[in-house]
């Protein structure tokens, strides 16, 4: 046998009997061994994520303790916004009203055109904006006030037991005098003898019986009342008003919206808004129109629909059948501008 085989038959047999992997031991030693470098890296780093919390603790203590003043200035920002978007649909309309123009004037309404929708755009995007701000700002001084910031209840003061008033001084006795002594002591015989009893009044008469009335005829019945009517079903409430579509421009959203508060709209800007509408989105049902502009669908069709294609304002998708379930409707034409005055 070689004796290289049987020494490695032992060495297999004692690292059995010690139940330890193999190189246990330098992984230790290379865990355990100093590193002056490393640590000193990890307490600088350790040292830095301290002081960040620290700066970030008193950031929002700050915050907590002015939540108040940002909440206003952002209120401020919101309705700038809003006012920026709302001067913004105006430029916006006049731009469009003049760009039909020729010469100076229509290239100088449609610059106001482009303008009025930027102002809209970013009008709106700057109030939405401040909005998350606020509300953002709120919650977090809300959870401050809970959490970080949330001083002990003032002791209730104990309510101490009512003194007693003391009891009044007695009077002073008058002195008795050589002339009252007479009187006193008549006074002290009066009290010391029993009063007298007094007299028991005489019986009084009785009364002699009064007669009984004759009884009184009864009332004929009384007709009964009519049955009251049943009272009328209540009206069905308003229906709300539908959510539009993100692919309508922001100015038009906010006429049509307008159009719903009014209660007798101009045909000229009811035309108008159809044929806007529909050359933004291309096919739109009777049904939709109808909903954004607060309409029934059949008075639609016969108002402005049925007289809008005869005028070759707008098209059919089935021309064919005009009852047709899907039927949509798009325009042929650009718009004319709205030479109607402002409401």
């Amino acid at each position: 046998e070689d004796p290289r085989d049987a020494e490695t038959v032992e060495s297999v047999r004692t690292l059995l009997e010690s139940r330890q992997p193999p190189g246990l031991a330098r992984i230790r030693r290379f865990v355990l061994k100093p590193r002056r470098r490393l640590w000193k890296f990890g307490v600088g780093v350790w040292l830095w994520l301290v002081q960040i919390a620290e700066w970030f603790v008193d950031f929002l203590r700050w915050l907590g303790r002015g939540s108040g003043r940002v909440v206003k200035v952002l209120g401020l920002a919101g309705f700038i916004g809003r006012r920026v978007q709302n001067l913004g649909a105006r430029v916006g309309h006049w731009g469009r009203n003049w760009s039909s123009a020729e010469g100076r004037l229509g290239r100088l309404g449609v610059r106001c055109a482009a303008l009025g929708e930027r102002l809209v755009k970013h009008g709106a995007a700057f109030a939405a904006f401040t909005d998350g701000a606020t509300e953002l700002t709120k919650r977090a001084a809300q959870f401050l006030e809970e959490v970080m910031d949330d001083p002990a209840p003032d002791p209730v003061p104990e309510r101490a037991a009512p003194t007693p008033d003391p009891p009044p001084p007695p009077a002073p006795r008058p002195e008795p005098s050589a002339t009252s002594a007479p009187d006193a002591a008549r006074r002290e015989q009066q009290s010391a003898s029993p009063p007298p009893a007094e007299p028991e009044p005489p019986p009084e008469p009785e009364p002699p019986p009064t007669p009984e009335p004759p009884p009184a005829p009864e009332p004929p019945p009384a007709e009964a009342p009519p049955p009251e009517p049943p009272p009328k079903p209540a009206s069905a409430a308003a229906p709300a008003a539908p959510r539009l579509p993100e692919d309508i421009p922001v100015y038009l959203q906010l006429e049509l919206r307008a159009i719903r508060q009014t209660s007798r709209p101009l045909p000229e800007i009811v035309q108008r808004l159809i044929l806007q509408v529909t050359e933004a989105r291309g096919w739109t049902r009777p049904a939709e129109l109808a909903g954004w502009l607060g309409f029934d669908t059949n008075y639609l069709k016969r108002r402005y629909l049925i007289p809008m294609t005869r005028d070759g304002l707008v098209k059919r998708r089935y021309p064919e059948r005009s009852s047709h379930p899907r039927q949509s409707y798009q325009a042929t034409r650009k718009p004319e501008p709205d030479t109607s005055p402002d409401p």
